[in-house]
């Protein structure tokens, strides 16, 4: 299985919905969360064991982005899919020197349930 890391910014419903479609796809996805969250909320969105889901305070959520990326195995393409634009162009530095594929993440909510869209970066 591939490796895809999800930094989830803001609204985790529709990156969690996203990561099943991962799973799907044959890969290994993890979701990255800003913010902590409590325990009862982080127990209820635990339950796919296919799905890892880290949540991180604010201010270290950069840094993880950073080691998160090293990690990236050099004989895997992995998929980093980001939830803001901005994170989305700080990352594009990095893709001078690791080899990964990077999409940004747009999630709406219509009729009650979640939808979401994907862009790819260059």
């Amino acid at each position: 299985m591939r490796p895809a890391v999800i930094f989830v910014e803001r609204g985790w419903g529709g990156c969690k919905e996203y990561a099943k479609e991962l799973v799907i796809k044959e890969y290994s996805p993890g979701l990255i969360i800003k913010g902590k969250l409590e325990q009862n909320i982080l127990a209820l969105i635990r339950k796919d064991p296919r799905i890892t889901i880290i949540d991180v305070r604010e201010f270290l959520f950069k840094i993880f982005i950073f080691f998160k990326i090293m990690q990236l195995n050099c004989n895997q393409k992995g998929l980093v899919v980001v939830t803001k634009e901005k994170t989305a162009a700080w990352l594009k530095f990095f893709k001078k020197y690791k080899d990964f594929e990077l999409q940004l993440l747009n999630e709406k909510t219509q009729n009650g349930k979640i939808v979401y869209q994907t862009q790819d970066i260059i």
